[in-house]
């Protein structure tokens, strides 16, 4: 962060921005695990392109790596608790989904059970940015729900939309 401008100035002024919430998932010998994402965008319809944001010290990051895939549930606003349950920082390894329902996309990952949506991904492409890695998803395949509202971010607390 530049001297000049305060890590917590930047924070405050970023909670103003609504975002939506998704839990990014993979499976690599049995380890299934998950992790909390705010930073999450599509990026191209053909070909079907996402991004997500990870910390380059997450150890989710190091996981797709290596399987070469990850899942991307989409959160619906009754899935607050699973958000708060991915996004510890400490977050043991080998706890995998814990509590968390899960259901089995058509590449085998894990994902979250009941979300709105669902986007199986190949890695396509990653870059380092700060202290974050963009990666790129190439998505191979979608599940969604038919209704209900997305799980949202703002002002550093969990919302819902009036639909």
């Amino acid at each position: 962060m530049d001297d000049d401008l305060a890590q917590e100035d930047f924070r405050h002024a970023l909670a103003h921005w609504v975002s939506g919430v998704v839990a990014v998932s993979t499976e690599v010998e049995g380890l299934a695990h998950a992790t909390t994402v705010s930073s999450f965008a599509s990026v191209s319809m053909s070909p079907p392109l996402i991004l997500i944001c990870l910390q380059s010290r997450s150890r989710l990051l190091t996981l797709i790596e290596s399987r070469g895939l990850f899942a991307v549930s989409l959160l619906s606003e009754r899935q607050a608790d699973v958000s708060k349950t991915f996004s510890g920082r400490d977050r043991p390894v080998d706890v995998g989904f814990g509590e968390v329902p899960i259901v089995r996309l058509p590449s085998g990952l894990p994902a979250v059970a009941d979300a709105s949506a669902h986007l199986d991904c190949v890695l396509h492409d990653q870059s380092v940015q700060g202290d974050h890695h963009i990666c790129i998803g190439r998505v191979t395949g979608v599940m969604s729900a038919p209704d209900g509202g997305p799980l949202v971010y703002f002002k550093r607390a969990y919302r819902s939309l009036l639909l």
